[in-house]
């Protein structure tokens, strides 16, 4: 008996093609709406005056419109009222050279020794120092200990009364300016010289103290007379961003080169100092 075979007739898929359509037409009429909505409604936004239209591509990020003020130019004279603590320091002096090279040696010297040192250049001799002290009691340990290891040494005192008065003209208006930075810096060095034991969080703070002195002093313009004095300003608190540095390096790393950088760098800054509050003072009336 011959089979035979049954034809099953194929039903075109026209429920499936409904759906494709209806997804396509959906998606025709979103990209329509964006597309007039967001898109074309910022390109045919209204150009403020004088504006140029918005770029494609490579859009800035957004920030937050905050209202401009217009930086005042600083006032061409001014009275400022100055006020600079009495100082009292003592500092161990090893040796008094004529040259650079040779209070380097006798620097170095005292650092293989666990000693920290630096020198003072007054015009005509390299005095090295081995120390800065606020007691004298300090320093004198220090002579002892330095002459029990062969090195002659002495406790030099450094100290000034306050001063106060006032400062006109030009050179009042440029210290208007500064004033705050000099009293960060005095204070500064007067807890670097007293504290014992500062810990992370306080060093931290007087580097913030620090780079805002540096900042007011970047940002003043003194006047032609003041030259030197904004220069000798300058480089002390340079010395004491060393200083803290130093003493962070110290704290965090337990790197006994921290307290050596620390030490040094006060000794250069103790310098500096002198220069800039006798300077400052001969202006005072």
């Amino acid at each position: 008996m011959r089979s035979r075979r049954r034809s099953k007739k194929r039903v075109f898929p026209w429920r499936q093609l409904g759906v494709l359509l209806l997804v396509g037409a959906l998606a025709v009429i979103c990209g329509w709406m964006i597309n007039t909505l967001l898109l074309q409604g910022y390109l045919w936004a209204p150009i403020p005056p004088g504006g140029d239209g918005p770029s494609i591509g490579n859009q800035p990020d957004p920030t937050v419109n905050e209202p401009q003020h217009q930086q005042e130019d600083p006032p061409a004279d001014a009275t400022v009222q100055l006020e600079l603590r009495s100082v009292r320091f003592y500092l161990t002096q090893v040796g008094a050279v004529g040259t650079q090279a040779g209070a380097n040696t006798i620097i170095s010297t005292l650092q293989e020794q666990g000693t920290a040192a630096a020198y003072h250049y007054d015009g005509q001799l390299y005095r090295v120092f081995a120390g800065i002290f606020a007691e004298q009691e300090a320093a004198g340990a220090l002579v002892t200990w330095l002459k029990s290891i062969g090195v002659d040494a002495f406790v030099k005192e450094i100290s000034w009364p306050t001063s106060k008065g006032q400062i006109a003209g030009e050179k009042g208006a440029y210290f208007a300016v500064v004033k705050p930075a000099i009293a960060e810096m005095e204070e500064v060095f007067a807890l670097l010289l007293t504290a014992q034991g500062l810990d992370r969080e306080q060093i931290i703070s007087l580097q913030t103290e620090v780079q805002e002195a540096q900042t007011t002093l970047a940002q003043a313009q003194p006047p032609s007379s003041l030259t030197t004095l904004h220069t000798q300003l300058e480089a002390a608190v340079d010395k004491l961003k060393g200083a803290l540095d130093g003493a962070r390096q110290f704290v965090e790393l337990a790197d006994d080169n921290g307290r050596l950088l620390s030490e040094s760098r006060l000794i250069e800054f103790a310098e500096l100092y002198q220069q800039f509050s006798t300077a400052i003072s001969s202006l005072l009336t």
